[in-house]
């Protein structure tokens, strides 16, 4: 019996060892393709994904116009999704360190830095205890599509006080006149608010459930089956708390996906 024979049971194994080969012609998509029907980005030349926005520049233009360059800056990037972001800020010359706890998520992330070629580092794991433990500072943190998917994003909030001075966020909020009444939406939230005492405020949120949003490979939310959304008031009410003033981009009550906000924080000087 040979070596090989005598180390691997041939039968069970090389046929589906062996479909893991691509045979075809190598092409810049092909990595995209592996990921078919899971990309939420709309790859530049390519396409793919359903959401054209999210490597358009008008987001972190707004980012930018408040920090005044990302030339040089330490940017801690929470959720890259797809890496759209953070290749638009390497692009503009920040130090981009992006955590991705979506393993999926993450291997695209790889994929989009190998067709675009640019300088960033990508990490895969939990942000939370990173933040929670670290003792680095950062320029900026950028937290985008990722507090409402957090089960504790008071706490979160705190952590990205605690570790940088400027923080850009778009994240969707609790609102009952939009989220109560839509009967697309309403069945995924508890509509009576958990209230918490935090840094001497009342702060409200309520659960979100992400039923059958679960059952889709290409799911990017977050760790649990369910997550908090803070009502908007006790959203900013929040970085006010800890001293941080905020500048509003947009804010759209009725988007189709629930309210959203984006904004930039900056503490008070």
């Amino acid at each position: 019996m040979s070596v090989l024979e005598n180390n691997f049971d041939t039968k069970s194994t090389v046929s589906n060892v062996l479909d893991e080969f691509s045979t075809d012609m190598p092409t810049e998509d092909a990595a995209l393709k592996l990921f078919n029907g899971e990309w939420s980005s709309h790859i530049p030349g390519f396409g793919f994904g359903y959401s054209a926005h999210i490597f358009e520049r008008v987001r972190i233009d707004f980012f930018r116009n408040q920090i005044g360059t990302f030339v040089g800056k330490d940017v801690l990037e929470l959720g890259p999704l797809e890496a759209a972001q953070t290749y638009l800020m390497a692009t503009e010359g920040a130090n981009v360190l992006a955590i991705e706890s979506n393993k999926r998520s993450f291997l695209r992330c790889l994929i989009v830095q190998n067709l675009f070629q640019f300088h960033a580092k990508f990490t895969l794991g939990d942000f939370r205890p990173y933040l929670a433990a670290t003792g680095k500072r950062f320029d900026f943190i950028l937290a985008t599509g990722v507090l409402y998917h957090m089960t504790d994003p008071l706490q979160l909030i705190e952590d990205m006080c605690r570790t940088s001075d400027t923080i850009g966020v778009w994240t969707h909020y609790y609102d009952a006149g939009q989220l109560k009444e839509n009967p697309k939406l309403s069945h995924r939230y508890d509509h009576e608010p958990t209230e918490i005492e935090w840094h001497g405020r009342t702060m409200r949120q309520h659960r979100q459930a992400y039923k059958d949003m679960l059952t889709w490979v290409g799911f990017s939310g977050g760790t649990a089956p369910t997550s908090a959304w803070l009502t908007r008031d006790s959203l900013l009410g929040a970085f006010d708390a800890l001293g941080f003033d905020v500048t509003i981009d947009h804010d759209i009550p009725y988007f189709e996906a629930g309210p959203c906000i984006q904004f930039c924080a900056k503490r008070r000087k």
